[in-house]
């Protein structure tokens, strides 16, 4: 639900599919390697 969320708010700015995608894409990767870490 805290995605759907994420993602109506970076739509909210303006910004085309494939940048939110993206924006996702990194915010996943970074909780992967924080999730890692501990």
């Amino acid at each position: 639900m805290e995605r759907l969320g994420m993602i109506r708010s970076l739509r909210g700015l303006d910004l085309s599919v494939p940048e939110v995608r993206r924006i996702l894409d990194e915010l996943d990767a970074q909780n992967g390697r924080e999730g890692a870490g501990a």
